[in-house]
């Protein structure tokens, strides 16, 4: 089984990840059509799709359930809930995983491996989003985050946060902020009215300070609203479900509550394998990697044949040879 990707380049190793392959080094080059587009290092290329792949042979594209943990943060306080309008960030300073909660008296937890959290130090403002920016030169601007209506934050440690002379980006109630150290946008989605109601609206900037608001980008149409009502009626025809407390169809709508938007390898061999091939524009054979197996997060590629070093500033084709196994994503670094 067989999937081919166009072009390739600037880079000194491979790594794959037997669940997770990843070629590191500078930026590729990978071809979509007649075309070659550059890719970021560290930008991780997911198969959602046939972005970037010029063909593929006896494979199928298949989404995989995750693995259910359930609740691994609970409220010290019964009469609490906790809610989250963000993912964990790392911290690689404090060497653990920073999160920020609603509606507890312990707004910051942290855990060292995402499944065992303890609260942390009170923040001094209240903080919902938040992301980690390494490329700051200003230590004390390190954290940062999106108040909603308010404008913005930074902070050294995600505890003691200093208010920015940032005017704020108009919202509702709902929001998320999300960053790309490759690409340098911060993206801040934030709910407000459209069509059928709530939606998403985006602004993003590259300096934390001047913010661009593009408005409403998301919303629900006329066919969800279709869609929504047939739902409702197929649930209330099923007398194996539970049905609504209420049923008063001139209040139905569909519409969009919170969206976070992010810009953005991974392998499972076993008991199979996967190799790489490295073409040049007329397709002839460049390296050819040593076959990884086993079930890794992160492997690094290893070549049997041929020399990589020579290809910088070149556009290469990878072919992906799956055996019994599952390829998930790559990237280089």
């Amino acid at each position: 089984m067989r999937i081919a990707s166009k072009a390739l380049s600037h880079y000194s190793r491979c790594i794959i990840p037997v669940l997770l392959l990843a070629l590191l080094a500078g930026p590729w080059s990978w071809a979509v059509a007649e075309e070659a587009r550059s890719i970021p290092a560290g930008q991780r290329q997911l198969f959602l799709d046939d972005e970037g792949v010029e063909e593929s042979e006896n494979l199928r594209r298949t989404l995989h359930a995750s693995e259910k943990k359930g609740a691994v943060i609970r409220s010290a306080n019964p009469a609490q809930t906790i809610q989250t309008r963000m993912a964990p960030v790392w911290d690689p300073e404090a060497q653990h995983f920073k999160l920020w909660v609603i509606s507890t008296d312990e707004p910051l937890r942290i855990s060292t491996d995402g499944l065992n959290w303890t609260s942390g130090p009170k923040p001094n403002l209240r903080i919902e989003h938040a992301v980690y920016d390494p490329l700051d030169p200003d230590p004390a601007r390190r954290f940062k985050a999106s108040l909603l209506n308010e404008g913005f934050a930074v902070s050294p440690d995600g505890v003691e946060w200093t208010k920015l002379d940032v005017p704020a980006v108009p919202s509702s109630d709902e929001g998320n902020i999300s960053y790309d150290p490759q690409e340098g946008p911060f993206i801040h989605s934030v709910k407000r009215g459209g069509p059928f109601g709530r939606s998403i609206a985006i602004a993003t900037s590259r300096d934390f300070k001047t913010w661009s608001d593009f408005g409403v980008v998301f919303h629900a149409d006329e066919l969800d609203q279709e869609l929504g009502t047939g739902n409702i009626k197929a649930r209330a025809a099923d007398a194996t479900l539970q049905q609504t407390v209420y049923n008063v169809p001139q209040s139905e709508n569909v519409d969009v509550y919170n969206m976070g938007v992010f810009h953005y390898v991974n392998v499972a061999a076993v008991p199979g394998d996967v190799s790489v091939t490295v073409l040049d524009g007329n397709d002839q054979t460049i390296a050819v990697s040593e076959p990884v197996t086993g079930d890794q997060p992160r492997a690094e590629l290893r070549w049997k044949s041929g020399n990589t070093d020579t290809l910088k500033e070149q556009a290469v084709r990878l072919r992906f040879t799956l055996r019994n196994s599952r390829l998930y994503s790559f990237w280089c670094e």
